[in-house]
């Protein structure tokens, strides 16, 4: 990685811690929480697999919005994320924001566990795998 490369890359991080900090405890800054989602917004537009994975979690499980849940898990996926990986295959299993592709469900599962750590993450594409082939 180039020292440009590297450069951009500590950006989105700090975007993306910033945006975490400002939410978890804004302090004194005005309107903390609509900066610190412009911050994390921002970082995963950006590329931040971790901001863009938060911005999953975020709209599957607090704003109940799937679509823009799997826009997001789908991002952090393609880079890798077992987190995001997992979360996906849940999603092309349910059919929820997605449409239902059990051959997607398996691939990302699959992929979510090729990390071999053994995680959360890992445990839940491990169960919907078993789930699959009953």
């Amino acid at each position: 990685m180039n020292r440009s490369e590297q450069t951009k890359k500590n950006q989105d991080i700090n975007l993306y811690t910033w945006g975490l900090e400002l939410l978890s405890d804004g302090g004194h800054v005005w309107d903390a929480d609509k900066v610190g989602w412009m911050l994390i917004e921002n970082a995963a537009t950006q590329g931040d697999r971790d901001a863009q994975n938060y911005l999953g979690d975020a709209y599957f499980y607090s704003y109940k919005k799937d679509e823009k849940a799997a826009f997001w898990y789908t991002k952090a996926a393609e880079q890798g994320l077992p987190e995001a990986q997992a979360m996906l295959g849940m999603l092309y299993l349910l059919g929820r924001g997605v449409t239902r592709n059990y051959a997607k469900a398996r691939h990302y599962f699959e992929q979510a566990l090729q990390g071999g750590e053994l995680n959360v993450e890992a445990a839940v594409a491990q169960y919907w795998l078993g789930q699959m082939y009953k």
